[in-house]
């Protein structure tokens, strides 16, 4: 019994510390932008082209597209992206990188990529990514 109360204790205490570390991350950002993602899983392909989200287009099951997103730093000083995509997006869109510093005037690539599950059913899922800005 008291080998499970330990257990329960050590989670609880781990729970803590990563909701604390969440919430003081959050405090301390700027969400300078939402990007909405767009995509249908569907059995034929289709794209669409759009500067202001990231739309896949219709993507059949067990496939993939990607996007590219460019992240430029106007500021004068390092600064810390962080991209994070959200809980209805997370499981088909994943980013090559979420946690990077760029140096002033520096751009960089971060790709997007959705795949489709293999036993996908037809579907429009639509989301977003948040872009944090920190001081580095």
């Amino acid at each position: 019994m008291k080998k499970i109360l330990s257990y329960l204790a050590i989670i609880s205490i781990s729970l803590s510390l990563v909701i604390l570390f969440h919430s003081l991350f959050i405090l301390n950002a700027n969400v300078i932008k939402e990007i909405p993602i767009k995509l249908e899983i569907s059995q034929v392909i289709g794209f669409e082209v759009n500067e202001t989200a990231l739309t896949f287009g219709k993507i059949p099951p067990g496939a993939s597209s990607t996007k590219k997103v460019i992240l430029t730093n106007n500021e004068e000083r390092n600064v810390r992206v962080i991209l994070k995509v959200d809980d209805t997006s997370s499981s088909i869109v994943k980013l090559t990188e979420d946690d990077l510093i760029l140096k002033p005037q520096e751009t960089k690539i971060v790709y997007a990529v959705a795949t489709a599950p293999s036993i996908a059913k037809n579907k429009q899922y639509e989301g977003k990514i948040k872009i944090y800005v920190l001081n580095a």
